[in-house]
């Protein structure tokens, strides 16, 4: 059980971080040249979210513990100590329990009975749970630091991107694995 519960946190972890780099160093770069008015307000294609929501799909409620440490990692990676003082210290609070949250209430609506979500669920649960976690995400983040409200729009747009992208690298990954197989 322990040796599960470590190769979780380590998939995550390298899958937050390369999510992670990737939008600050590749995403964000493009999207200045682009749309250099939006950097302010955040990413339009925030992958980090794809993965947040993906681990609280596959990990459940389990998910949280698996994403508070690298969510305070890389809150403390962008904002320094400062970012540790209270209310943006619950910043990486919000982003790790809101995909567990949305995925929660998808539960409810799809009425399974016993309230909890399956991993048999189709794509488009999978961006419902995704809408109702950045929803729940920019709320936090929008009540705790001075997110504008064109920063809510942003934020929103990049987490579904993200996420979508992400869910789009899984699908491809398991259809080629059934090919190879």
């Amino acid at each position: 059980m322990l040796k599960k519960w470590w190769d979780a946190f380590a998939i995550v972890s390298i899958a937050y971080s390369i999510s992670f780099f990737t939008t600050s160093e590749l995403v964000t770069p493009v999207q200045a040249m682009a749309f250099p008015q939006t950097i302010v307000a955040g990413s339009l294609l925030f992958l980090p979210h794809g993965v947040r929501v993906l681990a609280a799909w596959w990990l459940g409620w389990r998910s949280v513990a698996v994403l508070l440490p690298i969510s305070f990692a890389f809150h403390y990676y962008v904002s320094g100590p400062a970012g540790f003082m209270i209310p943006q210290v619950l910043v990486p609070v919000f982003g790790a329990v809101c995909a567990a949250v949305g995925f929660s209430l998808i539960a409810r609506f799809r009425d399974d009975g016993d309230g909890y979500w399956r991993m048999n669920i189709g794509w488009r649960w999978i961006m419902g749970a995704g809408l109702i976690s950045s929803l729940i995400n920019v709320a936090g983040t929008f009540l705790t630091t001075e997110l504008s409200f064109a920063g809510v729009f942003t934020q929103v747009f990049g987490d579904i991107t993200g996420l979508f992208f992400m869910l789009l690298i899984l699908m491809t990954v398991f259809r080629w694995q059934r090919i190879k197989m």
